[in-house]
Parts: C-alpha cells; sequence; structure tokens
C-alpha cells in the first residue's frame, strides 16, 4: 500500500487530519487552524493519493471517515500524543542544563522523607546539582523566604498568603523510650503521665515541639527538657539508657533493640507540607521534582 519512496507525514499534516475529523468539516477546520478550506482540501487529498486509499467520504452531505481513516486517525492521535511527549521531555532537559535545585527538611523528619522519589529522580536527571539540607521548621520557612530554598518540607500552620503548599501530609506524634521505663508497658500514653519524665528534644524551635508543650501546659505542667540535640545517635543512646523520653513521627520507624515506640492518647499529629513561595515562579526541573515527591 504504501510506496517506500513516500516520507508524506508530517505533523502538521497529522494535525491537519484529526482537525478535520474532529469537526468532520473542512471549512471549520481550516477556521481553526486559519488556513484556507483550499489548503486543507489539498493537504488531505495529497495523504489519501499517497495512502492510496480513501479517508473521508461524503454521506448525505456530510463528512464521515471511512474505515481507513478510522485506523489512520487512531494511529495520528498516538504519533502526535508521542511527539507531545517527546517535545516536553526536551524542553525540560534543555531547561534542567546548569540547574541547581535547593530543598531543605526539617531536623529529625529524614526517615519520613520520599529518599526513592529522590533517587529516582536524580538518576533521571544527573545534570541537575540537587542540595537537601536540614533545619529546623523557621530556618525552612526563612530559607524560602530568602531564596536559599527553591522548595521545603515545612511544619503547618503557614501563612498561604505567603506560601504554596503543594501537599500535606499527617503524621503520628509517639514517644520513644527505653522497655525499662514502665510506661512502655502501656498501649498509649496521656500527657499528664509524662510530669515527671525528661525529654530528649531536636530543638526549641520545632511547631511539634510546641504542639507538645502546649498539651503539657493544658495538663497543668511544662515538660522537663533534659537535652537538646541535633544528634539522633545520641537521642537514641540517651532514651536507650533510660535518661529520658523522646518524640518519633510516622509508623514505619525501625527502632534499635531495647527501644519502644508509644502512641500518645489521645493521638497527636504532626502535619507538613512541600511547600513553595506564592509569587515565586518555578522551573520546569522545581516543578517535576515536586511531582515526584507527591507520586
Amino acid at each position: 500500500m504504501f510506496d517506500k519512496e513516500c516520507c508524506f507525514t508530517n505533523i502538521y499534516q497529522l494535525n491537519c487530519f484529526i482537525t478535520v475529523c474532529r469537526y468532520m468539516s473542512f471549512t471549520k477546520a481550516a477556521n481553526q487552524l486559519t488556513i484556507s478550506q483550499q489548503g486543507i482540501s489539498k493537504i488531505i487529498s495529497r495523504m489519501e493519493e499517497e495512502l492510496d486509499v480513501p479517508l473521508f467520504i461524503r454521506k448525505n452531505a456530510r463528512l464521515e471517515l471511512t474505515e481507513y481513516g478510522k485506523l489512520f486517525l487512531q494511529s495520528s492521535l498516538n504519533i502526535l500524543k508521542e511527539y507531545n511527549s517527546i517535545t516536553e521531555q526536551i524542553a525540560v532537559m534543555k531547561a534542567h542544563n546548569s540547574v541547581s535545585i535547593s530543598l531543605y527538611v526539617p531536623m529529625g523528619m529524614m526517615h519520613l522523607f520520599p529518599i526513592d522519589a529522590i533517587n529516582e529522580y536524580s538518576s533521571i536527571h544527573p545534570e541537575i546539582d540537587l542540595c537537601i539540607q536540614q533545619a529546623t521548621d523557621i530556618e525552612c520557612e526563612e530559607a524560602l523566604v530568602n531564596g536559599q530554598a527553591d522548595l521545603a518540607f515545612c511544619s503547618l500552620p503557614l501563612d498561604t498568603t505567603v506560601f504554596t503548599l503543594h501537599s500535606r501530609k499527617s503524621y503520628p506524634v509517639r514517644f520513644l523510650m527505653s522497655e525499662r521505663n514502665p510506661l512502655s508497658r502501656l498501649k498509649a500514653i496521656s500527657v499528664d503521665k509524662l510530669k515527671k519524665e525528661r525529654f530528649i528534644t531536636i530543638d526549641a524551635k520545632n511547631k511539634c515541639g510546641d504542639d507538645f508543650n502546649r498539651r503539657c501546659e493544658k495538663a497543668g505542667f511544662r515538660p522537663n527538657i533534659f537535652m537538646r540535640t541535633y544528634d539522633l545517635a545520641m537521642i537514641m543512646n540517651t532514651c536507650l539508657k533510660n535518661s529520658g523520653i523522646s518524640f518519633c513521627l510516622g509508623e514505619n520507624y525501625d527502632v534499635p533493640k531495647g527501644l519502644v515506640l508509644v502512641p500518645e492518647d489521645p493521638p497527636a499529629y504532626w502535619e507538613c507540607a512541600l511547600v513553595t513561595l506564592v509569587h515565586r515562579e518555578l522551573g520546569p526541573a522545581v516543578k517535576e521534582l515536586i511531582n515526584y515527591l507527591n507520586s
């Protein structure tokens, strides 16, 4: 059917054919494509000549696809879809050249971070310099405002006139403690049972910690902060020695032997979101990274 010398099909011609199929009218298709009716008729006639089959027939003054036309339409749509996908990928690749992305994550929250998505993104785009920085809650917000970060995971609530929330997640708060601590045998712990406990925290500037402090004050006491540190190994070892208890967020978290995680009663949650600035235009590389992190 096809002449090996033929190479009639270009994207413009396919688009003309698809547009005629959409309207089933040469006149309407020509108006949509801003060409003459004679011009689009010639394009379709040329395609039919090279295919050596009719694509359309006129039936009762109406245009209809032949069986050949129906087959060719489906193939044309697939080709155009693939072409558009390729051009988008090329545009993203061009935009990625010499691109660096700075992503901020709150201290102590890396175990909640979608590292698999990051690894996949980095393997596809090795040309992108992706830097992940740990910081306090406040520092994550300040980094966005100051232009140090392109995007960040931030604790909620946030001022949505300043920040755009691309996704929201909620993680249960649990207490990390030695199995020698009598509280470890409870299925859940109410805040009022923690009056005599010593706490090891990540940092004073922590919204999750601030929320816990408010719950303690509501129960009539201030928590005894025994240690503040960024060193997670230090936190684990201190809890293991039964010298204090700490917080842990999330459900799928492996702890060393001798430590247990007990949920709060009633359940408390840490809410966070992947965030950018409202008025900052995002480049294609950052947009694609957001899609990966949200998938």
